[in-house]
């Protein structure tokens, strides 16, 4: 849902939606600018962060001054890795 309401605002950047399923990575095909990666979710949050970075680039360099924004929205708030924002430096 958060890849649907960013790609309606019709940013000039990518936006990388990270899942683990192959079914939901293929309905994220349908929005303008989605870009799906699959990879594992599972672990401490700052190694998923990372994983959604090397997927993402796959091995290529990120343009200079390169900054990705993080938003992990979920109706579980007992989770400590609920709702955020994170801004990370490529």
């Amino acid at each position: 849902g958060t890849a649907r309401l960013l790609s309606a605002r019709r940013p000039r950047a990518p936006i990388f939606a990270a899942t683990d399923q192959d079914e939901v990575a293929r309905r994220l095909t349908l929005w303008r600018g989605v870009v799906p990666l699959v990879c594992a979710l599972d672990g401490d949050m700052e190694a998923v962060i990372q994983r959604i970075i090397d997927t993402a680039l796959q091995g290529r360099a990120p343009a200079a001054d390169a900054t990705m924004v993080f938003v992990n929205t979920t109706p579980d708030l007992d989770r400590s890795a609920a709702n955020f924002v994170r801004l990370r430096r490529v």
